[in-house]
């Protein structure tokens, strides 16, 4: 769904591993400073534990073709530690405790592809009832896949009432929001 542009997906932090889950966090948002999210949250979600330390996650920055020297500072500096906190206390508020938590369109929705993949048709449905743009078509020739890490890092969108600003897979103006509160631990 994320692929024919019905469907954006959006990744949120839900950092609850203390230290070393912080650490991975902060990672994947440095990374994200070089437009570098996906690669990061991909080997991260795949327990590349060579990531949870400065050093392990300096060389991989370097294999990608990144400013290490930027990526180390960030690191060091902690400069997106904050923004982790927030989003730890954002899900806390909507009522999530544990991960991967899923929402479409706002609402929290079984943590299945199928079930995913059914709230968002049903969500892009609804939309195309109300609005006659041709919608209906588009979510009939949707692929039901779960999102893939191809598209790159945007920088709009909304998730369940918040205001996203990167980590975002698809078409910001697609009319159905799929968002994912998740640990890498």
């Amino acid at each position: 769904m994320v692929k024919t542009g019905i469907a954006r997906f959006e990744f949120v932090h839900y950092s609850a591993h203390g230290a070393t889950g912080d650490f991975a966090h902060l990672v994947s948002e440095c990374a994200a400073d070089q437009d570098r999210f996906w690669e990061f949250h991909d080997q991260l979600m795949s327990r590349n534990r060579n990531l949870y330390n400065q050093a392990g996650a300096s060389a991989y920055a370097g294999t990608l073709g990144m400013d290490v020297e930027q990526f180390g500072r960030c690191l060091s500096e902690r400069t997106h530690a904050e923004k982790i906190r927030q989003s730890l206390r954002d899900a806390r508020a909507l009522g999530v405790s544990f991960t991967p938590v899923l929402f479409v369109d706002g609402q929290r929705v079984q943590a299945s592809a199928d079930a995913v993949i059914a709230a968002a048709k049903a969500a892009a449905e609804q939309q195309a009832a109300a609005s006659a743009d041709g919608a209906e078509e588009a979510v009939s020739e949707a692929e039901e896949q779960e999102p893939a890490h191809a598209a790159g890092t945007i920088r709009s969108g909304r998730r369940a009432g918040v205001r996203a600003d990167r980590n975002v897979l698809g078409d910001p103006d697609a009319k159905v929001v799929i968002t994912e509160w998740s640990d890498y631990l």
